[in-house]
């Protein structure tokens, strides 16, 4: 008699951790994404993106500071979903009018799988540049609130990016 109290009583508090833990446990990418803390708190989401099978890339800002821009590549297990990475921030600074010698954009690379692949996001403070490249491929351009930003992944381990104008032709990174 004794023997199959101990084995209910087991059998119950195995049912209440396991049902804590689905309760718990994010069952979707905006569930993930707001277990976020300090700093990479998240505040508004401009852009979700599948990247691979089950994998997806989210670019958003800072809730703290609406000006920086960072991303978290998350991943979806059967049915929860778990951030693998998260990265840095580029800081969102819209220059009416860059001086020589300014920086026309800035580019930050984050890789996951140990390495294999990569995110990047970028930022143009540059009205003249229309496109980037990275590792040779176009990123993807977004416009958000006056902001020209650009994202793109793949695979490989460089981190030279390329700026180019609406007639092709190549930008120096810093504006002569």
């Amino acid at each position: 008699m004794q023997k199959k109290k101990r084995i209910r009583f087991v059998i119950f508090i195995f049912l209440i951790a396991a049902l804590v833990c689905f309760l718990l446990i994010p069952k979707s990418i905006h569930g993930a994404l707001h277990g976020l803390r300090y700093p990479f708190e998240v505040g508004e989401v401009i852009a979700t993106e599948e990247i691979y099978k089950n994998t997806t890339a989210v670019l958003y800002t800072n809730k703290q500071d609406t000006n920086y821009l960072q991303n978290a590549i998350i991943r979806k297990y059967g049915f929860f979903y778990k951030v693998i990475d998260k990265n840095g921030s580029i800081v969102l600074k819209q220059l009416e009018q860059l001086q020589s010698g300014e920086q026309r954009a800035e580019c930050l690379a984050s890789w996951y799988d140990k390495g294999e692949h990569y995110f990047v996001m970028s930022t143009a403070y540059d009205k003249e540049i229309d496109q980037i490249q990275y590792e040779g491929a176009n990123l993807t351009p977004i416009f958000y609130k006056g902001y020209s930003i650009f994202f793109g992944w793949g695979t490989g381990h460089a981190i030279q990016y390329q700026l180019y104008d609406q007639n092709g032709n190549e930008l120096e990174h810093i504006k002569p």
